[in-house]
């Protein structure tokens, strides 16, 4: 499916940054606007699954809310917040080591994250592969 990300406005479809934590993206055309969501706006399957049906149906994504602002609507499972990241409460004590922390706050595929830890961490492809498999278990 291609067309335009309707997600270029916060609140479209009911979906707001403060809510779900989205990403606010550029009003532009994707050939693959599914991959789009689940890659760049880190949504889950059944979340692209209604937004794709919305699309097809023509609804106006400013007049109907398809999810509440409890709705969990990221994929929480396949997404990995950068463990140096300041923003990531679970490793809060890796922030006292002499690692390098960061400003990371968008959740990243795995093959993603270890690329981010060998450019901005400075760590061996070994040594970021086994941190990112680790976070995976």
């Amino acid at each position: 499916m291609s067309g335009e990300c309707p997600l270029w406005v916060d609140g479209a479809y009911g979906l707001t940054e403060e809510s779900h934590g989205m990403y606010i993206c550029s009003r532009k055309r994707h050939k693959e606007l599914h991959r789009h969501l689940v890659r760049f706006h880190k949504l889950s399957s059944s979340s692209v699954a209604k937004i794709c049906q919305a699309i097809q149906t023509k609804e106006d994504p400013f007049r109907i809310n398809l999810f509440e602002s409890t709705d969990i609507v990221t994929d929480q499972v396949n997404h990995f917040l950068c463990p140096f990241s300041i923003y990531n409460d679970q490793t809060r004590e890796i922030h006292n080591s002499s690692e390098r922390s960061c400003r990371c706050a968008k959740r990243q595929l795995p093959y993603i994250l270890c690329n981010h830890l060998i450019r901005d961490h400075r760590m061996s492809k070994g040594n970021a592969k086994k941190l990112v498999h680790k976070l995976k278990n």
